[in-house]
């Protein structure tokens, strides 16, 4: 098999969407080779596209396959992939899927491209699944237990995902699964800095790609622990902060600037005192650093952290900007 040449235009999602209708001369995969790709009602591939690779939906023989395909050459790519696919192919984890990285997997132009391929996992994104049950207090309240869940084995494991947020988060058959590990840290990759940031919506906005380690997640699944205990709470939360489309009730923007948050403000002067103590404990991990953000755990919001964020606010001038009726 030929060997994959430098290229400086890496291959544009009109490319993968040509080659993918091809399959048996496109791929090295026999699997892939002998399987269909999913196509729209006009018969266009179908395919899920975003910053760093489109991903399309393949029918085996005896299941479906996600094919994941790279929009730009990520720097030392193959490296952590196969670590990554290493680590996935061999652990316990019920949240993890797993992942073959494929240096030679699609050949698009003479050339090959490398390809991540995934067992498919059908569900509901986050998002998804909060507008669906937003008014069932039970159903956000078990998925908030099955997250913590979640984040307790990862942390047990020494791994973080390094983007988690409403796209990477699906459930299914009761189950949380994460999907698209390109900012994955695994111990294997511990001598190398991130490749990407995260979705800014869910990430300290001190992070830099600098900070890479098992820490990675803290940050982001207080935000969507707390969004979920705080719509819990009040359903209405959903539609007054604008949740669903790009976000849950927070955006890069409370986060750069929170004195000047609508959300911040709502949740802190909120009638309820629980979205208050969550209000309190999210705005409380922005003072840390991004690697010092204390993991996932009820008794972070105890009296002596939630005193500790008293002292600070009431240290400053925003509590006037904050609370003036």
């Amino acid at each position: 098999m030929p060997q994959s040449k430098p290229r400086i235009n890496w291959p544009s999602p009109q490319d993968y969407s040509e080659a993918v209708q091809t399959p048996s001369i496109s791929f090295s995969d026999a699997e892939l080779r002998a399987a269909s790709v999913e196509t729209t009602a006009l018969g266009l591939p179908r395919s899920m596209s975003g910053n760093f690779a489109i991903v399309f939906c393949f029918n085996c023989k005896d299941r479906k396959v996600a094919v994941r395909c790279f929009l730009h050459n990520v720097p030392d790519q193959r490296v952590r992939y196969q670590a990554i696919s290493r680590y996935v192919l061999s652990d316990d984890l019920p949240c993890t899927v797993p992942v073959e990285y494929v240096e030679q997997g699609i050949r698009i132009g003479g050339e090959w491209y490398p390809i991540l391929k995934m067992e498919w996992v059908q569900g509901l994104t986050l998002n998804e699944f909060i507008s669906k049950y937003l008014h069932t207090e039970i159903a956000l309240n078990l998925l908030a237990s099955y997250l913590k869940e979640m984040i307790l084995d990862l942390r047990r494991a020494g791994i973080a995902h390094g983007d988690l947020q409403h796209d990477n988060i699906l459930i299914s058959d009761n189950e949380l699964r994460l999907v698209d590990y390109d900012g994955m840290f695994v111990p294997e990759l511990s001598r190398y800095a991130a490749s990407e940031l995260g979705h800014p919506n869910y990430q300290h906005p001190g992070r830099s790609n600098k900070h890479f380690g098992a820490s990675l997640d803290n940050f982001s699944a207080w935000v969507i622990y707390g969004s979920l205990k705080c719509l819990s709470l009040d359903p209405d939360l959903w539609n007054q902060l604008q949740g669903g489309a790009d976000c849950l009730l927070f955006r890069h923007s409370d986060f750069t600037t929170p004195e000047d948050s609508v959300a911040f403000k709502t949740l802190l002067h909120h009638r309820n005192e629980g979205i208050r103590k969550y209000g309190c404990a999210l705005r409380l991990t922005l003072l840390s650093e991004p690697d010092e953000v204390p993991a996932l755990d009820d008794a972070s919001l105890d009296g002596q952290a939630l005193g500790r964020f008293f002292d600070w606010y009431h240290s400053t001038e925003v509590k006037r900007q904050w609370y003036q009726e």
